[in-house]
């Protein structure tokens, strides 16, 4: 049996993982895969050909493919559009990722199956208010979204290995080696699978109900691959997921970065930050209940957004001492815009219902005022 057309479009190392992933099934054609790399711009596809159109993974023995690519949306010679049935999107940057689902919404009906790899907060309003409005949800497509453990990094851009038996590829020519489209695959999951979790948009997000069912072609493809546990879970299951990882993320990385914590256990030597953490977790608990009535319906919502456990579990999370702060490491490479999101899906939650958020506002404003000035600070000294 032939596997369905799949076309890949992201710029996250992931996006080569699950890309190599794709390739690799037994059920592929043995020359080329039958799958579509869609790359940011056409300076990337060319460095990309010039890489002989491979991918590199290092970690384990895998197999070589050669891979088809555009960087534009698929056409005929008339140069109408080819619908793309399956589409796969693996895109951290909110507005790269606007950018990329107007640039091939052209290409997707309601035939075609979109899945949203570990999309930024507030992409579901993202979906319903820029890209799909209410007259057009007739030729929406079919929208998945897949979430990985945000706690165990998977891949990462690679550097030149000095050890050769580690790259993943047969005998690879180090001169040739292209650290652009190679990965290094974290050696926890050499020999385990990365769960995956998957789960059915609505096309009214307000709805906690929706069929699950694993014979859509695109997640049959996802389920079949071996790197990756794929499991299909309900809407509103994935919801809440999401909602927990973001408030003690956002608490924790907020804080780290303000007081320049390369360890998050760091932030229990500051005083009062358990009273700070408390006020935090109660406002934005908040802000989700009021600007998502329909959680309040299900039956686990008082646990799962319980104040007292979301508060613990960040005090657990904070005493393991060999956690490392992710934005600790972007306030110093200047990453404004990852330091902006720490609290800005919440900030933005709030002043588009009306809703108090002073507390995470004022941590935004202060976050945004130190990458500001760090920046300045190394631009002047830059030009001394």
């Amino acid at each position: 049996m032939t596997l369905p057309r799949m076309y890949i479009l992201g710029t996250s190392p992931l996006f080569l993982l699950v890309s190599h992933e794709v390739a690799k099934l037994s059920q592929q054609p043995k020359s080329i895969p039958n799958l579509i790399l869609l790359l940011s711009d056409p300076l990337k596809l060319k460095r990309f050909l010039s890489n002989d159109s491979r991918i590199s993974i290092i970690g384990n023995n895998e197999p070589v493919f050669q891979y088809m690519t555009t960087c534009t949306p698929p056409t005929l010679v008339t140069e109408e559009r080819v619908m793309i049935e399956n589409l796969v999107v693996i895109e951290r940057n909110r507005h790269k990722l606007l950018s990329d689902l107007n640039q091939y919404k052209g290409s997707l009906n309601s035939n075609s199956s979109l899945l949203l790899i570990n999309p930024p907060m507030g992409t579901y309003e993202m979906l319903r208010e820029s890209i799909w409005s209410e007259t057009e949800r007739d030729i929406m497509p079919k929208i998945f979204v897949g979430l990985t453990d945000n706690n165990t990094p998977i891949v990462k851009s690679s550097r030149v290995p000095n050890d050769q038996n580690l790259i993943l590829n047969r005998p690879v020519d180090l001169l040739k080696y292209n650290r652009e489209f190679s990965v290094n695959l974290n050696p926890l999951y050499w020999n385990t699978k990365i769960p995956l979790l998957v789960a059915p948009i609505p096309l009214r997000f307000e709805s906690t109900s929706f069929s699950q069912s694993k014979s859509n072609d695109l997640i049959s493809v996802m389920d079949k691959l071996g790197k990756f546990d794929t499991t299909l879970i309900q809407f509103t299951d994935f919801h809440f997921l999401r909602l927990e990882r973001s408030i003690i993320d956002s608490c924790i990385e907020s804080l780290a970065a303000l007081y320049d914590c390369k360890y998050i256990h760091e932030l229990l030597l500051v005083d009062g930050v358990d009273l700070l953490l408390k006020k935090l977790v109660k406002e934005q608990i908040n802000i989700i209940l009021k600007s998502y009535p329909n959680l309040i319906e299900s039956p686990n919502c008082n646990i799962i957004l319980s104040k007292d456990r979301l508060f613990e579990l960040i005090m657990m999370k904070l005493r393991d001492a060999k956690v490392k702060s992710k934005a600790f490491k972007e306030m110093n490479c200047l990453d404004i815009g990852a330091i902006n999101d720490l609290n800005s899906y919440f900030v933005g939650l709030g002043y588009k219902n009306n809703i108090h958020c002073k507390l995470n506002t004022m941590l935004k404003w202060l976050l945004k005022g130190k990458t500001t000035i760090k920046k300045e600070n190394a631009i002047a000294n830059t030009y001394m």
